[in-house]
């Protein structure tokens, strides 16, 4: 009997604690500031680039990301060259993030990152009249995670901040484990990595 199955799940969650209006002033805590933030001009002229007001300081922002994926066969046949395949594959992914906002469109913040992907393949049966390839119980599993730390700046694009762009600079920690499983024996692989980015984004 064939059977195909894919599953996919994906969770989003991003809350920002802020309240203020959409005026040209706004109320922040107890202050009433300007829409405006003031940047350093650079050289003798004014390009009349203005830096809005996006995020205030003391916000709070917490993000959570989540995901999960399943792909399931038994007994596929494809074309002449597949004549039995049957393996079942797993991804998990959590992604939780929070940041503080120090300054008017600044923060700094900690994001977090754990994958897992399992894949079981009962067998494949693969080839032609000439070459013929035949697997059976083979297992490949991973986990992966990984820390970041990072400043973010925003330069809001208008006063009802609806829109703006990004910098962001994070020093990036992290690690991973596989194991591949083959015929009864076992083999582990561990890698551990750190690395410094530079990303802008819109928002």
């Amino acid at each position: 009997m064939k059977t195909l199955k894919i599953t996919f799940i994906l969770l989003m969650l991003s809350v920002t604690m802020s309240a203020f209006a959409s005026d040209p002033k706004v109320i922040v805590g107890d202050e009433v500031v300007s829409s405006v933030i003031p940047d350093k001009k650079y050289g003798r002229f004014d390009r009349g680039m203005k830096n809005y007001l996006f995020m205030p300081k003391g916000d709070w922002q917490v993000g959570l990301n989540a995901s999960f994926a399943e792909f399931d066969a038994s007994d596929i046949q494809m074309l002449s060259l597949i004549n039995d395949l049957d393996f079942n594959v797993r991804v998990y992914s959590i992604k939780p993030s929070a940041s503080y906002f120090f300054a008017n469109n600044q923060s700094i913040g900690v994001r977090l990152n754990y994958t897992q992907a399992d894949l079981n393949m009962g067998s494949l049966s693969a080839g032609t009249d000439d070459m013929s390839i035949n697997l059976k119980d083979l297992g490949y599993g991973s986990k992966s995670y990984s820390g970041s730390v990072f400043y973010r700046k925003y330069i809001g694009l208008d006063a009802a901040k609806r829109f703006a762009v990004f910098g962001e600079a994070a020093l990036n920690v992290g690690g991973s484990e596989s194991l591949y499983e083959n015929d009864g024996q076992a083999t582990t692989t561990n890698v551990f990595e750190s690395s410094i980015s530079l990303t802008p984004g819109v928002c």
